[in-house]
């Protein structure tokens, strides 16, 4: 049993310590995403302004694009829209709709979290 706890003990503090690591790998990764951001905007915007569609570099090239993104589907989209397409039979809608979200996959996962008690 003593070699049971030592070897969970010395699991505990590898996992902490790389806890630990990945937090402030985390958050300097969390700045150069909003230095990152802030410079894309910029470039965004000067592209834009002066309808340049790329920039060529040394072995790359920075281009300007647009891309459509749709909201994800919500539950409140996915009843507003049935209602609107079954006009006549808005229990037909409101079953439809319970339907899809009640036939989603679930997926259950299990991990370590660390919580801070104070």
């Amino acid at each position: 049993m003593d070699e049971m706890k030592k070897v969970l003990l010395e699991n505990i503090q590898a996992w902490l310590k790389l806890d630990n690591e990945m937090k402030l790998l985390r958050k300097e990764m969390k700045e150069r995403r909003d230095k990152k951001k802030t410079l894309t905007t910029i470039l965004v915007d000067i592209m834009k302004k002066n309808e340049i569609d790329d920039v060529a570099l040394k072995n790359e090239k920075l281009l300007y694009t647009k891309t459509k993104t749709k909201t994800p589907l919500s539950k409140k989209h996915l009843f507003t829209s049935l209602t609107e397409f079954f006009k006549d039979d808005g229990e037909l809608a409101k079953n439809l709709a319970i339907f899809v979200m009640d036939s989603r996959k679930v997926t259950i996962s299990e991990n370590i979290k660390r919580k801070n008690i104070r």
